[in-house]
């Protein structure tokens, strides 16, 4: 198993990323970007790092706004993380990395790739943001996104009970996978002081101010390396139908289903997860 270490990088004076790192920096770099809401680079993570089978080097920061990096005061853009990994790229000395991005981190993952195609080997993408033509309930999650419900509601985690619900409805399609440890975590994400602020800053400047959901699917057919997307057959946040119709506008693009998953396969099934990677990986060994 491998042994997770936290590295606090300080970009400018309000400014600081910590980042998650395993294997051996020398070796091929892989990154992961975590989602938004409660998440965090170790929340969505942790098993894939510590269970990878090889001398790798993992990258896994918490992305502004989340864990525990900073948190200023700030609007939270699919713009200002697609900079701050290119900073995060400079700061750590990368060369071409393999790229993998859960939700947020997968339109992060997406808009990266589509700016700097020549820093990429591979691409993972996990049920992304950025691949729809609309938000799963577009009235009301425009209204909730700006609603004066949005932040408090993060504290119905208080209840273990109601937190065990909510990964059940949304992230977790075996219930039984849900395990007291991921409660307790996730509700102590839900009682941190800014739980929600930074993700509620995301989706104002994505559904809002002439950026409609699903602006990056123009831009996909540019994307020339090769792409796995991971899906949950029943993810009710980022609908199976918009990875299968992104998967057929990427050259070189694969689309692999969990079937009864939603929204965090790479979290409930982390060892077919690993062994998805390890398939894509060697398929694609000479092409990158």
């Amino acid at each position: 198993m491998n042994t997770i270490e936290t590295h606090t990088l300080t970009l400018s004076d309000d400014l600081s990323v910590a980042c998650h790192t395993a294997g051996r920096p020398e070796e091929e770099a892989w990154v992961f970007l975590h989602g938004g809401g409660l998440d965090s680079a170790m929340l969505s993570w942790r098993e894939i790092i510590t269970q990878w089978p090889g001398n790798e080097y993992l990258v896994a920061p918490d992305l502004p706004g989340y864990g525990q990096s900073s948190k200023p005061d700030i609007d939270y853009t699919l713009d200002f993380y697609t900079e701050l990994l290119y900073t995060l790229w400079k700061t750590l000395g990368l060369q071409r990395i393999n790229l993998c991005g859960l939700s947020l981190g997968g339109s992060v993952a997406l808009q990266f790739a589509l700016r700097y195609p020549h820093l990429l080997k591979r691409l993972v993408l996990v049920a992304p943001w950025g691949i729809s033509t609309e938000l799963p309930w577009p009235r009301l999650g425009g209204w909730y996104a700006r609603s004066r419900w949005n932040l408090p509601a993060y504290r119905l985690c208080t209840s273990r009970l109601l937190t065990r619900r909510l990964i059940a409805a949304t992230l977790f399609g075996d219930a039984g996978k849900i395990s007291t440890e991921l409660v307790d975590e996730v509700r102590a994400a839900a009682l941190a002081e800014d739980a929600g602020k930074a993700f509620q800053s995301f989706q104002l400047s994505e559904t809002y101010g002439g950026k409609p959901t699903g602006r990056l699917l123009p831009e996909l057919p540019k994307i020339d390396c090769p792409v796995l997307l991971v899906h949950g057959s029943k993810d009710p946040a980022v609908p199976l139908a918009d990875a299968e119709a992104a998967a057929t506008i990427m050259p070189q693009a694969r689309l692999e289903v969990f079937e009864e998953h939603k929204h965090w396969p790479q979290k409930e099934s982390p060892e077919r997860f690993l062994q998805t990677l390890a398939e894509f990986t060697d398929a694609t060994a000479e092409s990158v």
